[in-house]
């Protein structure tokens, strides 16, 4: 394209046009593996919009004049170890063992982290990169506070040996072999 301007002709660059054909679908598409990463909906949203940007030349979020996306409320997560201790449970590893009794948990069979969540499990939990001096990070499974009253309840209901909450060692709980 050229503009006359008196003496000679400018040329003049066309303005690049976003490709709007498919946004929707792709913000749809990029949204929905954002999910897959376990981010909540308004950062999926934001991850896809981003996606979207680069791929179409607009971003929706934008077009929409939207400035900002409230974020839920994040339940905080906690070690086995902690919920032992704040809930005067035996310890850890009888914690761990009760999860596992629930079906909440399983073995992993990974040395760097030795539980994964059942599909039962993994409303109530998270993994989470814990770096470790010296070495690389491994990752810890992390529970909400949410399970409290399921072990609860599984404990008033259970009549296995380990179920009995008292100031009594591991191994009166639940022998010597566990």
């Amino acid at each position: 394209m050229e503009l006359e301007t008196g003496s000679s002709p400018v040329a003049v660059s066309p303005v690049p046009q976003p490709k709007l054909a498919g946004l929707g679908r792709t913000f749809a598409d990029m949204r929905r593996i954002a999910k897959l990463m376990n981010l909540d909906d308004a950062q999926a949203a934001i991850h896809a919009s981003h996606a979207v940007e680069r791929l179409h030349g607009v971003n929706p979020l934008e077009l929409m004049d939207i400035k900002r996306i409230e974020s839920p409320t994040q339940k905080p997560f906690f070690t086995v170890s902690e919920l032992a201790k704040r809930e005067g449970w035996q310890s850890a590893q009888w914690l761990n063992r009760t999860l596992l009794a629930m079906r909440l948990q399983d073995r992993s069979g990974s040395d760097d982290n030795p539980w994964t969540a059942t599909e039962a499990g993994r409303p109530y939990s998270r993994l989470e990169d814990a770096p470790i001096k010296g070495r690389r990070s491994r990752q810890m499974l992390l529970w909400s506070a949410e399970i409290i009253p399921l072990v609860k309840q599984h404990i008033a209901q259970s009549t296995a040996p380990y179920s009995a909450i008292t100031a009594a060692e591991d191994v009166a709980l639940v022998g010597e072999g566990a």
